[in-house]
């Protein structure tokens, strides 16, 4: 991720690149009420099985919160807790794609940018998608004491959470091949 200003393409899926827009807005609307907009035809996009449509859709509404953020002079830190609302749909999305380490990726970022309100479905959800990721050596209280760790209230780095879930993959792999050449 660069460092400063947000440049706008952060979440952008280049699959989508270069298509024109699914659905013109008006413009008489502000950036809050565009990225509402852009998350209700993310909604029904996946609803209708269109996942490329609806990815761009949620990288259009995190553009538009990003935009409704900088607006409002919010801090780095409480755009990114803005940006992780998304996250919780876009698991949702991968979960019906079969992509549960990607999954798991958006969950745990969801969890850690909104922390600041702690939601009793934060535990259940992240217990639900590690499960579908089918770890055998890591366990879930790993998972938790790693988002613990984080200090709240401080910019996350995403790409290196990205980064630990890729390597408990790794180890969960590394770990069951050793087990089956024991066997």
């Amino acid at each position: 991720m660069k460092k400063g200003k947000y440049s706008g393409d952060m979440f952008t899926s280049k699959a989508n690149k270069g298509e024109e827009s699914l659905d013109p807005l008006p413009s008489e609307e502000t950036n809050q009420t565009k990225a509402i907009h852009y998350r209700d035809e993310a909604r029904k996009a996946v609803k209708e099985g269109r996942y490329n449509d609806a990815w761009q859709f949620y990288n259009k509404q995190k553009d538009y919160y990003i935009k409704h953020a900088q607006d409002m002079s919010f801090t780095k830190v409480q755009i990114q807790a803005l940006d992780a609302t998304v996250s919780e749909e876009l698991a949702n999305q991968l979960r019906l794609e079969g992509k549960d380490l990607d999954a798991l990726f958006h969950i745990m970022y969801w969890i850690i940018g909104t922390r600041h309100r702690r939601l009793k479905r934060h535990s259940q959800k992240l217990k639900a998608y590690f499960n579908r990721c089918k770890f055998e050596y890591i366990n879930l209280e790993e998972v938790e004491s790693y988002i613990d760790k984080l200090g709240e209230g401080q910019l996350l780095n995403t790409e290196a959470l990205y980064k630990q879930v890729k390597t408990w993959d790794e180890y969960n792999r590394k770990r069951k091949q050793e087990s089956s050449e024991n066997n």
